[in-house]
């Protein structure tokens, strides 16, 4: 029983729900950047995020009930942005989804800064953050695009056949910023733009020095704290 409890903290899976469900955002939501009839399973891929997140802070009873309630009025603002032709529900979403998608960064970092062994769960938790992280931007360019129209300029193949939300152009720059990679074929225009780009690369950079640092001083305190209890 105790080898089987231990097994169930080390790989309980806490964050792999939300891993998956980023890992398939990225995936797929720049797939449908050029289909207008498909933009309902941006929808359904935010209440999978929603479901997976609600798994992540199960543990805090407070954060638990703030990030669904906030997921639940973003999953139902998405929705209404895809099927209304209303000019503030785009922004509106944008504004909610990036809340939401924020309290979900808070809640996984809090836990993870927070243990004091590293487990797969632990792996699994930093990665999920850094694939928000390219959620979260995404909703920010979005509502930077809605509040300024042109503030990016979509070149090559991807201008032929953009949607009127571009969430899955933007997602897929998003990443792209993230990792710092920048194919140029999505440009920001805008100063508002460039700096949030810039943000988000700079973020980027710090998370992952950062949490690598905590990750391998959790790693070598727990080593040390087996060593001293083998001796």
């Amino acid at each position: 029983m105790r080898k089987k409890g231990e097994l169930a903290r080390k790989y309980g899976g806490r964050y792999a729900a939300i891993l998956v469900t980023g890992l398939a955002t990225a995936v797929i939501a720049p797939l449908l950047s050029h289909r207008d009839g498909m933009q309902w399973v941006l929808g359904l891929l935010l209440l999978f995020v929603v479901v997976g997140s609600l798994r992540a802070v199960w543990g805090d009873r407070k954060l638990f009930v703030l990030v669904a309630a906030v997921g639940g009025v973003s999953v139902l603002t998405e929705n209404f942005a895809i099927f209304s032709s209303n000019q503030w529900s785009s922004p509106a979403s944008d504004i909610v989804g990036a809340l939401f998608l924020l309290l979900v960064c808070y809640g996984i970092l809090s836990d993870i800064f927070s243990r004091d062994e590293i487990t797969t769960d632990t792996v699994f938790g930093a990665a999920a953050v850094y694939l928000i992280l390219g959620l979260l931007f995404a909703r920010l360019f979005l509502l930077v695009e809605h509040l300024s129209p042109g503030s990016f300029q979509i070149t090559g193949a991807l201008a032929r056949n953009v949607t009127e939300r571009p969430l899955g152009v933007l997602h897929y720059f998003s990443l792209i910023t993230l990792t710092t990679v920048g194919y140029g074929d999505v440009i920001p225009i805008s100063p508002l733009a460039r700096s949030l780009a810039a943000v988000e690369a700079v973020i980027a950079q710090l998370y992952i020095a950062a949490v690598i640092a905590r990750l391998v001083a959790l790693y070598t305190a727990h080593a040390e704290v087996r060593r001293r209890r083998d001796r």
